[in-house]
């Protein structure tokens, strides 16, 4: 079960949609969130369901900040027991021609550097018993032509997991991806056109993806 698990949750801003189904499975969890528009915090809704949410504000690319991250919530919490490693930075470019060498790095540490400084910082909390999560994608052997940058991240991804659950397998720590399906979010400001017109089209799917996301995460920490 992940009732009372210690839980850090990194992320951007699908897991507001989300944040409340969260609450139902995890007790006390900690995000690196960012105020983003109007859109209610993560970590209000939380609350609202009568559980423990912290906020660590701060930029995944900074590796200084992904250790402090990580020793500040065990720090809070306790102890730690789950890290999902959910944030991600996805833009859709026509042209490998459009992604300037600054867009490109932005991708790569906030997908891939990340997850390496985070769960480094990690391991030195997690104990027999505990949950790695990280979200992969079908970019990762089907990529598409407008997510070229983003699909070798999750390509990375899969590869982190299968290869750091060998490693952590043996010493009782539990290593997992969950693939969700396309998510629309209010980061998404480069879907334009035809494209923003399959999201329109897909509304109900899209919520479904999404909480089933939540679902498929909790399932994997148990």
């Amino acid at each position: 079960m992940t009732k009372n698990r210690l839980t850090i949750l990194t992320y951007l801003i699908c897991l507001f949609f989300i944040a409340p189904l969260m609450a139902q499975e995890v007790a006390t969890t900690i995000f690196d969130e960012t105020k983003v528009g109007t859109y209610t915090l993560p970590s209000a809704l939380i609350k609202a369901e009568g559980r423990k949410a912290i906020a660590l504000p701060g930029d995944l690319r900074d590796e200084k900040f992904c250790k402090k991250l990580v020793d500040d919530a065990a720090k809070a919490l306790g102890g730690l027991d789950i890290l999902v490693n959910n944030a991600a930075r996805q833009q859709a470019n026509e042209s490998i021609l459009d992604i300037s060498s600054e867009e490109f790095d932005w991708t790569m540490k906030t997908n891939i550097y990340a997850l390496f400084w985070i769960t480094k910082a990690a391991l030195a909390y997690l104990k027999p018993g505990s949950s790695i999560i990280a979200t992969t994608s079908v970019q990762a052997t089907d990529p598409s032509a407008d997510l070229f940058d983003y699909a070798q991240t999750k390509a990375a991804n899969t590869s982190y997991v299968r290869s750091l659950a060998k490693q952590l397998g043996p010493k009782g720590i539990r290593v997992n991806g969950v693939a969700p399906g396309p998510i629309w979010t209010p980061s998404q400001v480069s879907i334009t056109g035809k494209f923003k017109e399959i999201w329109v089209k897909n509304t109900i799917r899209k919520t479904r993806t999404t909480s089933r996301t939540c679902r498929h995460i909790c399932l994997a920490c148990r």
